[in-house]
């Protein structure tokens, strides 16, 4: 009897891992990248379909005015792209924590008795001081209180990991690419919770280079923008770039293939540098790029996903636990029932 259960209980427990095996051998990611997109410009029925047709790539950041206000043209546009699986962050500036609280507080309920739809809150000019982390403990509690809103933070450089308590995503860079270049690469992204990025005045022939440098580096929101300054008053001719380079990375779970096209520099830059600086390349459909775009994962069995350990290895690890229990409590029931096993 006490055999026949330990069977039966192996074979489950087999069955178990044979699934997990597929679940990390799958092409379905964990974490998503994601385009993030500052609209802070007049957005044409052609722009809104070129966002909505990858609505489940992008987090979209909605302006309606230095203050929030009824627009319904954007209401609707924010409805739609929310159906397609798209994400919605509302606009709040803080003035790096001197603005007025209550002015704050009137934004975040204006956003939700105006759009109703939204998925959360972009909270930009957030200082990167210490002492005014109790601001922004406040806003974020009261935003909190409203709903199971997303709290993405820009004060755009590092600041104290504190933050990661008051925000669900930072954006710890937002300058220009004569300074990202500068540093190399940006200290530890990973300590902060969802980083975020945007680099802007990014020349065509370096764009591939930065946007495969930050999703490498380990960011999950992104964007690589063409213009000089940023006040973002069109959709970055980057847009389809990234949304290629992204789709890409989120359909394999390795960056080997990604590191291969990367350090083949002579290859990249061949590719870029043939795209004619003075074309407007938001009308490309990058095809002469497809070998590094058709990029497919060599090394799927090598290389687990380490969010699905995380996923799924504390459930492997009490489905263990439990079945040893059940054997041991079995094995006592018998003994007692027969005497001996």
């Amino acid at each position: 009897m006490f055999k026949t259960l330990f069977i039966i209980l192996l074979f489950f427990v087999g069955s178990f891992a044979q699934i997990l095996y597929s679940d990390f051998n799958s092409t379905t990611p964990c974490v998503k990248i994601k385009v993030i997109i500052p609209a802070y410009f007049s957005l044409t029925n052609y722009i809104k379909q070129k966002i909505i047709s990858n609505a489940e790539n992008v987090i979209l950041i909605a302006s309606a005015g230095i203050r929030p206000r009824m627009d319904l043209n954007l209401r609707e546009f924010i409805k739609e792209l929310r159906s397609k699986g798209g994400t919605v962050l509302g606009y709040i500036h803080t003035s790096w924590g001197s603005r007025n609280k209550s002015y704050v507080k009137e934004d975040v309920d204006l956003w939700i008795q105006y759009y109703p739809e939204i998925d959360g809150f972009f909270i930009d000019e957030v200082s990167n001081e210490l002492n005014k982390l109790s601001y922004y403990e406040e806003l974020y509690k009261y935003i909190k209180s409203k709903g199971n809103y997303t709290i993405m933070l820009n004060p755009g450089t590092l600041l104290p990991t504190e933050y990661n308590n008051v925000g669900d995503s930072i954006m710890i860079f937002e300058n220009t690419y004569e300074v990202y270049n500068s540093m190399g690469t940006i200290p530890n992204p990973s300590k902060y919770k969802n980083p975020a990025a945007i680099v802007y005045n990014v020349k065509p022939e370096k764009a591939y280079d930065v946007i495969m440098s930050l999703i490498n580096q380990g960011f999950k929101y992104i964007y690589v923008y063409d213009a000089a300054k940023n006040v973002y008053d069109h959709l970055s001719n980057y847009f389809d770039l990234m949304i290629k380079l992204l789709s890409s990375k989120n359909n394999t779970k390795t960056n080997n293939a990604y590191s291969t096209q990367i350090n083949n520099n002579l290859m990249v830059n061949q590719e870029i540098e043939s795209i004619n600086t003075t074309t407007d390349i938001s009308k490309s459909d990058y095809s002469s790029m497809s070998p590094l775009l058709n990029i497919t994962n060599t090394s799927k069995a090598s290389e687990k996903n380490s969010c699905m350990v995380e996923e799924y290895g504390l459930l492997m690890i009490i489905f263990v636990l439990i079945s040893i229990i059940t054997l041991y409590v079995l094995r006592n029931i018998l003994k007692q029932n027969s005497g001996k096993i």
